[in-house]
């Protein structure tokens, strides 16, 4: 092996064992299936990293027709990516048929760049390869934006829940296609050796987030969620005439369900569901969802949150308990949401509204005695 190729094969044989190594542990756990998902997808990877060092005990590197060819098999990786998007936003949408459709076309070209022996050809299946992530991830954004939607009708809390962190990692798998691109048109080891780097990081990333992501028991997403609205109502031999809106308003949803809302505190649980709401109250979660995204404007989330704040703020402006205390006696399941959530709505800190507030009460008590002096 030449020495301007070890820094290169070592990065690789880097990458590949912490591949080997995550894969592993997501396939054994007894986890989500997200994370069983992920797994497989990591020893896929690992297994054509093996590929690519085996190649360097048999003199190939700098070969460039050569390494173009055992290259085209990377091609069936990129689907992976796309299974591991569309599980976050659609849990157990990935199946047998989806992983078949999406992977043999790669697997095809994969195996005609190796027999074509083509430069020009293999550049257009990466073309192609790119052409195909870049509208998966315009497909996620979309089902992403009604992911976010459906947990906030669903959730109180979704901090272990949300996708934030796909931000970073679209980036960071943004930096990995473009090294992989230049590596094409500029054959350098250090090249090589920063696309390996930042796939690893890229995975590093995406397992640690993977880890700590709650995949929802069950939301319904718009355009479905209507279609059980509507099983529902069936089922409950409602007449066609009355709708979904009309029925919040029968059950005089403006006064019961604040009342009795308020009444029982449910807010103060911090992983309150709509679900666990309608069976406390007794009622269909259908009207309860109705109520509050049509008639209140608001999803069940931003409800719930505005009730804690609500607490916090009584508290804040009464006693002189500690934020954490605070925190999670108004139902927040960490400082740091109740500190984002309240700054959402008041534009400043918790500590800052208090201090605020302190000095209004003083304000108030100077101003009678300042009419007396006179």
């Amino acid at each position: 092996m030449d020495n301007e190729y070890i820094i290169d094969f070592f990065s690789l044989g880097f990458s590949c064992g912490i591949w080997a190594l995550l894969g592993i542990r997501f396939v054994t756990s007894k986890g989500s299936r997200l994370k069983k998902v992920t797994g497989w997808v990591l020893l896929l990877w690992m297994l054509l990293d093996l590929k690519d060092l085996l190649l360097y005990f048999h003199n190939i590197i700098g070969e460039r027709e050569i390494m173009l060819s055992m290259s085209s098999l990377d091609f069936i990786v990129a689907p992976t990516c796309v299974f591991i998007l569309h599980e976050l936003v659609d849990p157990k949408w990935i199946n047998t048929k989806r992983v078949m459709m999406h992977e043999i076309p790669f697997l095809l070209i994969g195996v005609i760049d190796c027999y074509a022996d083509s430069t020009f050809l293999y550049v257009i299946s990466v073309i192609g390869t790119i052409v195909y992530v870049a509208y998966n991830c315009f497909i996620f954004i979309g089902a992403k934006r009604k992911y976010d939607r459906a947990i906030k009708n669903e959730y109180s809390s979704t901090d272990t829940l949300n996708l934030r962190w796909l931000g970073i990692t679209t980036v960071l798998f943004a930096i990995v296609e473009s090294f992989w691109t230049l590596s094409f048109y500029y054959e350098h080891p250090l090249i090589d050796a920063l696309d390996y780097f930042v796939s690893t990081v890229l995975w590093v990333v995406v397992c640690y987030h993977v880890e700590r992501q709650t995949v929802p028991e069950s939301i319904e997403i718009e355009g479905e969620a209507e279609v059980q609205a509507e099983e529902r109502l069936e089922e409950e031999i409602v007449p066609e005439s009355v709708s979904v809106q009309e029925l919040a308003h029968k059950y005089h949803f403006k006064g019961s369900f604040e009342d009795e809302f308020a009444e029982k505190e449910l807010f103060k649980n911090p992983n309150l569901t709509i679900n666990d709401v309608a069976t406390e109250l007794g009622t269909n979660r259908t009207y309860i969802s109705t109520y509050i995204n049509d008639c209140m404007n608001m999803t069940f989330y931003d409800y719930v949150n505005s009730k804690r704040i609500e607490h916090a703020e009584n508290l804040l402006t009464t006693t002189n308990d500690t934020l954490p205390t605070i925190s999670e006696t108004s139902g927040f399941c960490s400082l740091s949401t109740f500190h984002r959530v309240f700054r959402n709505k008041h534009h400043c800190t918790p500590t800052q509204f208090r201090t605020i507030h302190a000095k209004k009460l003083e304000a108030e008590k100077m101003q009678p005695e300042a009419v007396e002096t006179r």
